[in-house]
């Protein structure tokens, strides 16, 4: 029963060019909404949600509210909103974003977070809060005239890497207590 589920969702996708797949490997719960607005929750511990987005005015929405989780998604096309947010323990989150115009949001709390947030195209922007101990991330943009906010809160920075190649391009990272 579950993989027929999951071949109605590759179907629905197919046939709708900006429908969001969501899968939660979370045995209990799956759960995803569509009208040009994607929704994708796990609350229950040790899960994975991928989610991908093509098409353009797309808003998807990722929660995870646990131990152990990890968030993969993918955005293509123009004026896309991301928004994630992550709170537990040992949390991934990987996001990869192309396109123009598109807006990256990522809220992680807690400890042993691991990010890397990839964007690709012109005007984009992100932001990015991460509150806990032992993190790390990683961030490229690539285009011009990008934005990105970087605010590291909490102890034991493991170290991030951040990389910008375009013009004008702003950026603001703040570290510390």
């Amino acid at each position: 029963m579950l993989y027929l589920k999951k071949y109605i969702w590759c179907a629905l996708f197919l046939c709708f060019n900006n429908f969001v797949i969501g899968q939660n490997y979370n045995q209990e719960d799956q759960l995803l909404n569509q009208l040009n607005y994607g929704l994708a929750k796990a609350i229950e511990g040790e899960n994975v949600i991928s989610a991908i987005q093509f098409g353009n005015e797309n808003e998807l929405m990722i929660s995870q509210f646990s131990k152990e989780q990890v968030a993969i998604i993918q955005q293509v096309g123009v004026e896309n909103i991301l928004e994630a947010v992550q709170k537990g323990n040992r949390q991934v989150i990987e996001i990869f974003q192309r396109g123009d115009l598109n807006f990256v949001e990522s809220a992680l709390t807690g400890n042993n977070i691991s990010s890397s947030i990839h964007q690709y195209g012109d005007n984009n922007s992100l932001q990015q809060e991460v509150i806990g101990n032992n993190k790390s991330f990683e961030i490229t943009q690539v285009g011009n005239d990008n934005e990105l906010i970087q605010i590291d809160t909490g102890n034991s920075t493991k170290g991030y890497s951040v990389s910008q190649v375009g013009n004008g391009m702003t950026v603001i990272i703040q570290s510390g207590l």
